[in-house]
């Protein structure tokens, strides 16, 4: 019974981490490559559902105002000139990244009000 229960576990693990990695490599071809021009962050507090407007030229070279989570430019540290992928959500461009291309960081600024922790 012992060794049914481990391999099972270890079947589990398996397909888990098969499925995490299909998951990113879906991801990763899904969206267009894009280039941070510029970061729209207002003033005011931030709250944790907050979007921020960036403006991002695509590889095609269009030039498309996205929105970025507050949570996910602190995690990642983005800053222009960095390289997102986007994704179309109904009429709103999104910008997203890879779990492989993660940079976290423990030090952001926008998060001195403690929203991302």
């Amino acid at each position: 019974m012992e060794f049914k229960e481990k391999m099972n576990n270890t079947l589990s693990i398996i397909f888990l981490i098969l499925f995490f990695v299909l998951i990113e490599i879906y991801r990763l071809y899904r969206g267009q490559k894009g280039i941070i021009l510029s970061i729209d962050a207002p003033s005011e507090f931030f709250t944790p559902l907050s979007n921020i407007k960036m403006k991002v030229r695509l590889a095609n070279g269009k030039e498309i105002t996205a929105l970025a989570s507050v949570c996910l430019m602190c995690t990642n540290r983005l800053t222009i000139g960095d390289e997102v992928r986007i994704l179309k959500r109904g009429e709103d461009y999104i910008i997203t990244l890879s779990f492989f291309a993660s940079r976290a960081s423990n030090n952001c600024k926008i998060n001195e009000h403690k929203i991302c922790s």
